[in-house]
Formats: C-alpha cells, sequence, structure tokens
C-alpha cells in the first residue's frame, strides 16, 4: 500500500472499524438502523474473501479511516468493477489520507482486474466528489431510497 500509514485491516482493527461505520451511518442519514453485527461481519468478510477488502488509515497504529471495498462482475456487461460499501475518515483525520487510501483502493482493485473502480459520495460531503472527479472518476448516478416496509 503507498503510505505506511495506509494498510490492509487486521483482526486487531474489528472494534475500531466497526466503530468507525457507526460514525459514517450516522453521517450519511441512511433511513435506516445501524447494525454493528452486520458490519462486523462485512469486516470479517473483507480479511477472508479475496473480492473483499477493508483499508485502513492508521497513523499511530489506531485506525482512523476505513475504506471497505470489493470486486464483482456486471450482470449486465463484459466488465468488472470495484466498488467501496463505505468509507470514512474520522474528522479530525481528514485531509491526510484521502489520496493515499484512494491510491490503494486503486492498486488493490487492478489487482483483482477490475475495469472499473467506483465511489459513493455523501451529499454532505461535497469534496470527496471533487477529489473524485481530479482522480478522473466520472459522476454517473444519484441514489435514492424510500422504505417500503416496516
Amino acid at each position: 500500500m503507498g503510505s505506511s500509514k495506509v494498510r490492509l485491516a487486521t483482526p486487531e482493527d474489528r472494534c475500531r472499524v466497526i466503530s468507525m461505520c457507526r460514525d459514517a451511518h450516522g453521517a450519511g442519514k441512511l433511513p435506516w438502523k445501524f447494525s454493528a453485527p452486520h458490519a462486523d461481519a462485512l469486516f470479517r468478510q473483507s480479511l477472508e474473501l479475496p473480492d473483499r477488502a477493508c483499508i485502513v488509515f492508521a497513523p499511530e497504529r489506531t485506525a482512523q479511516g476505513f475504506l471497505l471495498a470489493y470486486v464483482a462482475l456486471s450482470p449486465l456487461a463484459d466488465i468488472s468493477f470495484a466498488r467501496d460499501f463505505g468509507w470514512w475518515i474520522d474528522p479530525a483525520h481528514r485531509g491526510m489520507a484521502a489520496n493515499d487510501m484512494l491510491d490503494a483502493f486503486e492498486l488493490w482493485a487492478g489487482q483483482r482486474s477490475a475495469t472499473f473502480a467506483g465511489m459513493a459520495a455523501m451529499e454532505a460531503n461535497p469534496r470527496a466528489g471533487r477529489l473524485y472527479e481530479r482522480r478522473g472518476y466520472l459522476k454517473t448516478e444519484t441514489h435514492y431510497y424510500k422504505r417500503l416496509v416496516d
């Protein structure tokens, strides 16, 4: 991984990553409750499955950011894509690691022959979209959610 402060997660990062997942969920204003067991399962999959990864920013051993990612084949085209399940950097550590984390994500995705890399950006964080565009990402869609079952 590019920076010595950016690395693949280890089992020791589990509790911190789950805590940051909760923070990211709250900041994203998602219309469903956060589930620590689901975040835990996703984190564990990122350590075990070759098409999953958890990249962390850990400036002093403790993770201060995570990027949970996956690679999948497209069901509609002869391509594969790498996407983020979630990306969060603790507010006190922003401005220090975003490019290094994206470098690590793109390297990991390329090693898995991903045709495209895709990242989501929260409406509350327009800086993320500008970062992606500077790095060559194209804005393609916006997601909307409507609750159907209570």
